[in-house]
């Protein structure tokens, strides 16, 4: 799920705030978009992320593949997890052709959470990092995001690897 919160954080707002460029213009244009999807994750503004997408696109990560309803459940439920949040991204890549582009990107997400350590009795401090590559569209004039790859996701909470899927219940319980 966090990988599914940054993925979709950062093609939002690369979607939201992209127009059609010339591939010269490419690179500065998607760095724009980055810029704006760092804010959009640091406010958690979901239906910002959201209306960058593409009615149908999909996010895959750790092997599953999932619809933008799914996506988006997973993305709020990720960012529920943060008290604060900041974000940064490390764009990698733009290759444009035509109607279509694709980037790639390391994002890094930190901050406290809203799970209080009951030992110190302060919030635990949260990291996330996954790196994705993006298929962008363009749709009237608007690059938005059509699909999400994410890899190599990192979770960590006070400095130790975290599985947040480990909070999760279980189903039918």
């Amino acid at each position: 799920m966090k990988s599914v919160t940054i993925t979709t954080a950062v093609l939002a707002i690369a979607c939201a705030f992209g127009q059609g460029t010339k591939s010269a213009n490419s690179q500065a244009m998607f760095a724009g978009m980055y810029k704006q999807a760092e804010m959009m994750f640091s406010t958690k503004n979901v239906q910002g992320l959201q209306s960058i997408m593409t009615p149908n696109y999909t996010e895959t990560d750790m092997g599953r593949t999932m619809n933008g309803k799914e996506s988006a459940a997973g993305l709020q439920q990720f960012l529920s997890m943060f008290k604060t949040l900041h974000c940064h991204f490390v764009m990698h890549s733009v290759k444009v052709s035509g109607n279509t582009a694709v980037t790639t990107d390391t994002g890094h997400m930190w901050g406290t959470s809203t799970m209080i350590d009951s030992k110190t009795k302060k919030p635990h401090r949260l990291t996330a990092q996954r790196d994705d590559t993006m298929t962008w569209t363009m749709v009237k004039g608007h690059w938005m995001v059509s699909k999400i790859v994410g890899s190599n996701d990192k979770m960590t909470m006070d400095g130790k690897p975290f599985n947040p899927m480990t909070m999760m219940p279980k189903k039918g319980k």
